[in-house]
């Protein structure tokens, strides 16, 4: 938890992992028409490639992951994150700096066990049948 608040909580704020912000982090990119994301909404040209930073709670159970479903296991979203990304001249400036980490393979194995961790069976609560006078 904590190599996550370190590195990924600028985008992905508790309770629930987001910020719901729009970020470029190069997926589709190198796709001869790539996705305009954010940018079909604005026309801004800055907004080329940006999505919104997902939810991360469940995400152990939503693969495959990205806006194109391009990334079927969660290691290998993890360890496209923590690379910084894909490369474009769009690249949100966080990605610059998450590049320069050079996190180790088992830095990849505790992010993706935190991860895991966020899914699971909640507690089941029924409402009251009767209520006090």
């Amino acid at each position: 938890m904590a190599l996550f608040m370190d590195n990924c909580d600028m985008c992905h704020k508790a309770p629930l992992f987001s910020n719901y912000g729009f970020y470029n982090a190069g997926v589709g990119m190198d796709e001869e028409e790539p996705d305009k994301g954010r940018m079909d909404v604005t026309g801004e040209e800055r907004d080329l490639g940006k999505f919104r930073v997902p939810a991360l709670r469940e995400v152990a159970d939503t693969a495959p992951y990205f806006h194109d479903g391009s990334v079927e296991k969660l290691e290998d979203a993890v360890a496209l994150m923590a690379g910084g990304g894909m490369d474009n001249p769009n690249l949100s400036a966080p990605f610059k700096g998450l590049a320069a980490e050079e996190f180790t393979e088992e830095n990849l194995a505790d992010l993706v066990a935190f991860l895991n961790a966020l899914s699971g069976d909640y507690p089941k609560t029924e409402p009251p049948t009767e209520f006090p006078q």
